[in-house]
């Protein structure tokens, strides 16, 4: 059915480490919103350390999904040695709220200053 919309918010703490809505749990340290394709989400410098996303897509009918993210953060985040290494979650409820599938790190992305 297409996607409709898009948004994600990004934490500096474990989001569901007390409760199970992050809204409630921890105050993001950004987000971003959308309908565009691709999905483009630029934050402020984000300094080494681990991090964690929301991410949810909502189709053309409404149908929402709700995708968990670890992101680590190495190196300085703006020389060469650094990498982007994601771990997916997924929600379970409470008392845990979350399961980080460790078999299902990458590292990915690209760290370096935005050239407009």
């Amino acid at each position: 059915s297409g996607l409709a919309s898009w948004s994600i918010v990004l934490y500096d703490g474990e989001p569901f480490d007390d409760c199970c809505d992050p809204s409630i749990c921890e105050e993001p340290i950004g987000s971003c919103s959308g309908t565009e394709c691709p999905i483009l989400c630029i934050t402020d410098c984000l300094t080494a350390g681990t991090y964690y996303a929301v991410v949810t897509l909502v189709d053309a009918v409404g149908n929402e999904a709700v995708y968990y993210a670890r992101i680590v953060l190495t190196g300085d985040g703006s020389t060469e040695d650094c990498a982007i290494e994601v771990t997916e979650g997924e929600p379970l409820g409470s008392p845990d709220c979350a399961y980080w599938e460790e078999g299902t790190t990458d590292t990915i992305g690209w760290c370096g200053p935005l050239a407009y």
